[in-house]
């Protein structure tokens, strides 16, 4: 025996009682799926999820995990009759929604960019149907070491999606709101024939409708094959090909008078931009494929491989300024297109030891992205708008300005290791990992024919430590570094130094009563420097200086007997600009960040009696008052906004009412600029119809 193996002997023995922090897959799960790289809500309880796949790239117990995990699971989805990410992370801890045109949120205070699916970046950003979600996971804090530089310091919003079954199952939906938008879907699964190795999916969905905002329409088709083969018992394939096509309104948001110090309160439905001219087209194409094999029942594989495109033509209208007699808007009109084509591929081990006092899961991996895009913008002058008497059917006229044109192409290759150490039966863990990151960037700029190349390398490392105080109760530790490529040109033509900074990190959680009552507890310290802001002066793109974000986050989840589900989370985030290289001084709050938000949701199921299969819950939704722009000079109102919903469910039949706003209070709900704010949605009665057969 070696002296650490004594060492560890003698602490084990310190801390005796068992626990094992793996949690073996259900056995009872159709799906084809190898469980070291598969998670699903099928394993939860109510609203309480207990493991996540995307904090380690493996599937592991929350509760096991040294960083802030929230999990939003399919019961949550179904609950608040969620069709995108908008409705869905309202309910999700500190998240804040930028803009209604774009899938775009702050988490701790930094503004993150296109959410993952299963990992993945993915190019649809305006916000996409729900239809193949199973739940989303909300990986709080830095997560670059293993997914590389396409994410922000604040973490990332990770969409896992449904898999074939071997169960057969079809599934219709219908849903309307009070404004006049319906979708209707199906979800159909089962074996191929008679095969017990063989399954397929299929999920489609058409959407059309209006919204409580005048001239907006939202048209959607989508359509989603999937495919599952389980060849002998060590490997699985999954072949995954969607299509999306999104005709969307573009929304034209509030803006701030000249030295006014909060927003105008122009009536919600008031479209200010024109309806001929304001329209976001996308249609997404999306492939994958995933092998996973077993090597042996402790050395496992996983291979994958996608390619998704975008395109995307535009009109927009937008809002320029608000003259001074506080009625008209002075707008501009801006039309272009967005081509972009990524193909990523991805390969990992995972390797398993036991050697009794010491059990490790090794995962090693490296990814590939490349990723070309093109964008082409123009302008051209348009017609003012009364805001309060608005009169539609204005042209744009006058000389046409090519404002941007570019044609780019990022690769990014990426090789990581990440070893997860468990002692005296897992009660003290450790994660080390750490990430080699190579990122090449060329731009072609078609204003100028100024070619411009930037490669950039960096290693992150990252370190975590677990104690469980009890079987349910763990504290931990966690550091890490930021690295973030800036691909914006100066003014100069040559390129920013990368975004760089740390996160300190350590929290409390709790897996009480079999994990019917869920808990996290953190505190973290962020420092985020190089960040390119806007000069509010010399309105150029220059470095704004460094941002720090300090907070508290406090979120879980109850089940409380057999009848009640709870939901809530409360959060503190101080986040600062901590020194500053424009004109903006240090110490300003960082923009559409509230100091204080919170949430809370609830439900009670009736089980027995003459009321049995109706659900009755409510919500609430807490935000804070916060700075509307970079330099402090206006201010979002706090608010606080209360949902309903009651629900029957019969037999295979489940019909819901939800009404969002329930009290119709008029609130603004983000902002990045004094012409760019979001106005919250009014009362909205949303009902759906479910059928499963």
């Amino acid at each position: 025996m070696t002296p650490l193996q004594a060492h560890l002997g003698i602490l084990c023995l310190i801390l005796p009682f068992s626990v094992d922090g793996q949690v073996a897959p259900d056995s009872t799960d159709p799906t084809l799926k190898l469980p070291d790289f598969y998670v699903s809500s099928a394993q939860d309880h109510g609203y309480s999820a207990t493991n996540s796949i995307g904090a380690t790239k493996t599937n592991t117990p929350i509760l096991d995990l040294a960083q802030s995990v929230d999990v939003l699971n399919s019961e949550v989805i179904a609950d608040l009759q969620a069709h995108n990410l908008n409705d869905l992370l309202r309910y999700a801890p500190g998240v804040g929604a930028l803009d209604g045109n774009f899938e775009q949120y702050n988490l701790r205070g930094f503004r993150t960019p296109t959410p993952l699916t299963d990992g993945f970046v993915d190019n649809a950003t305006t916000p996409r149907a729900f239809d193949s979600i199973d739940r989303v996971e909300v990986l709080l804090g830095p997560v670059s070491m293993l997914y590389g530089n396409v994410l922000s310091a604040g973490g990332a919003i990770n969409r896992i999606t449904k898999r074939p079954q071997l169960t057969p199952s079809t599934d219709l939906k219908f849903y309307w709101t009070g404004f006049g938008s319906y979708s209707e879907g199906f979800d159909s699964t089962g074996p191929i024939g008679k095969s017990d190795t063989m399954a397929y999916r299929l999920i489609g969905s058409y959407a059309d409708g209006g919204s409580y905002i005048n001239y907006f329409n939202d048209r959607e088709k989508y359509l989603n094959p999937m495919f599952a083969w389980k060849i002998g018992s060590n490997t699985s394939v999954l072949i995954d090909f969607s299509a999306a096509k999104s005709d969307r309104t573009a929304i034209v948001n509030d803006v701030v008078a000249p030295g006014a110090t909060s927003p105008l309160r122009i009536p919600a439905k008031t479209f200010l931009g024109e309806p001929n001219y304001s329209f976001f087209d996308s249609t997404v194409y999306r492939g994958y494929a995933e092998v996973l094999h077993d090597f042996t029942p402790d050395i496992h594989y996983r291979f994958a491989v996608g390619s998704s495109s975008l395109d995307r033509p535009y009109d927009f209208v937008f809002a320029s300024a608000l003259t001074a007699n506080l009625h008209t808007l002075a707008r501009g009109f801006q039309f272009g297109v967005l081509d972009q084509n990524s193909k990523y591929a991805d390969s990992e081990f995972v390797v398993n030891h036991d050697s009794g006092w010491l059990r490790q899961k090794i995962l090693i991996g490296t990814d590939y992205a490349f990723s070309p895009q093109n964008t082409f913008i123009s302008s051209q002058p348009i017609a003012a708008l009364d805001v309060y008497s608005p009169v539609y059917g204005a042209v744009p006229t006058g000389a046409i300005t090519r404002t941007f044109a570019q044609h780019q192409y990022t690769v990014a290759t990426g090789v990581y290791l990440q070893d997860q150490v468990g002692v005296c039966n897992d009660r003290l863990a450790f994660v080390v990992g750490g990430r080699f990151d190579s990122f090449h960037t060329s731009n072609i700029n078609y204003l100028t024919n100024v070619p411009l190349t930037l490669r950039q390398d960096n290693t992150i490392p990252r370190v975590g430590a677990l104690f469980k105080v009890t079987p349910e109760i763990s504290v931990y530790a966690t550091y890490t570094q930021i690295f973030v490529p800036n691909l914006t040109p100066t003014s100069t033509g040559s390129i920013f130094p990368p975004e760089d900074g740390s996160d300190y990190e350590a929290g409390v959680k709790t897996q009480l009563f079999g994990g019917k009552f869920n808990s996290t507890f953190d505190v973290y310290d962020m420092v985020h420097d190089n960040v390119v802001g806007v000069d509010a002066v010399t309105h150029l793109v220059t470095l704004a200086g460094g941002q720090r974000s300090k907070g508290v986050e406090w979120y879980g989840t109850a089940e409380i007997g057999h009848h009640w589900d709870i939901l809530y989370s409360y959060v503190y985030t101080d986040a600062r600009l901590y020194f500053s290289r424009t004109t903006v001084p240090a110490g300003v709050a960082l923009p559409d960040v509230p100091l204080n938000s919170g949430n809370l949701l609830l439900r009670y199921k009736v089980s027995n009696g003459w009321l049995k299969g109706f659900t009755v819950g409510g919500g609430m939704n807490y935000s804070g008052k916060k700075y509307g722009d970079a330099g402090n000079t206006f201010t979002i109102p706090s608010y606080t906004i209360w949902d309903g919903m009651l629900a029957y469910q019969f037999r295979r039949l489940r019909v819901g009412v939800n009404a969002e706003n329930a009290f119709d209070r008029y609130y603004f709900r983000g902002s990045s600029a004094r012409t760019n704010i979001s106005i919250g949605a009014p009362r909205t009665i949303k009902g759906s119809a479910d059928f499963k057969f």
